[in-house]
């Protein structure tokens, strides 16, 4: 229920921006808005009623206090896996060393690095509406992501039905949703122009040796000691630091 409430939403969001931008009649929109969804409701009661029932008699029946609602929301912090998705650690290695915020699959932004830069690409370059609105659709997703790390969750946790889902982080399929329309509204706009205007000799070179930095970086062996004396850190997570250092090391190469 909580994915499909999400997917609809993201959908409403869509049709209203899209049915403004277009010019649409504001009935077309209303249509769009209220009749489609109630005509799907209507074809899915079957389903729905029961569900509903169901939830009467559950454990949510009179929803969630907010601490189970903002349950694993995102960490600031855990923003940087955007580019490092294992910066703390993966479980499929026995490296990871951050369940303490939350499971690995539930925190992890990463949505590759390619479409990173051509979403990045088609938002520099693009002025259209459905550019914008992805964009907006991200940017509301990785707030919301946020959960207890912002005061909107307190403010969104009084709005009827709100308290029946748990785990902000799951916004985080609308981030992955928008990037993925933004990096082909990118790859499109690269493909249509001049590859040279993106891309010139001196930003190429620069962005060269920024990864040799990087990269040599990563591979030295003072930076991770450094990193396991940092911080008050049990003898076990220094261990899977520098367990986790190989790993690191291609995630920045990547």
């Amino acid at each position: 229920p909580q994915a499909t409430v999400y997917g609809v939403g993201a959908a409403l969001l869509y049709a209203v921006a899209r049915g403004l931008e277009i010019g649409s009649p504001k009935s077309i929109v209303v249509a769009m808005v209220v009749a489609v969804p109630l005509l799907g409701a209507g074809l899915a009661a079957v389903q729905i009623v029961p569900t509903l029932e169901l939830v009467e008699l559950s454990g949510r029946g009179e929803g969630l206090g907010f601490g189970e609602v903002a349950k694993m929301s995102l960490p600031p912090e855990r923003l940087v896996g955007f580019l490092l998705p294992n910066a703390f650690g993966n479980p499929a290695f026995g490296s990871y060393w951050g369940m303490e915020a939350g499971f690995f699959i539930q925190l992890c932004p990463y949505v590759g690095v390619l479409p990173l830069l051509l979403a990045t690409i088609a938002l520099r370059e693009r002025r259209d509406g459905v550019t914008t609105f992805f964009a907006c659709l991200c940017g509301a997703a990785l707030l919301l992501a946020l959960g207890s790390f912002t005061e909107l969750s307190r403010v969104l946790y009084d709005v009827p039905g709100w308290s029946f889902f748990r785990i902000p982080t799951r916004f985080l399929a609308w981030v992955g949703f928008g990037c993925a329309v933004l990096a082909g509204l990118g790859m499109d706009h690269v493909l249509g122009s001049g590859r040279d205007r993106i891309c010139g000799r001196r930003w190429t070179v620069l962005m060269l040796c920024a990864l040799a930095l990087v990269v040599a970086a990563a591979n030295h062996e003072v930076l991770f000691a450094t990193l396991a004396d940092s911080a008050a850190w049990t003898t076990g997570q220094v261990a899977q630091i520098w367990r986790y250092r190989a790993d690191l090391w291609l995630d920045l190469i990547r």
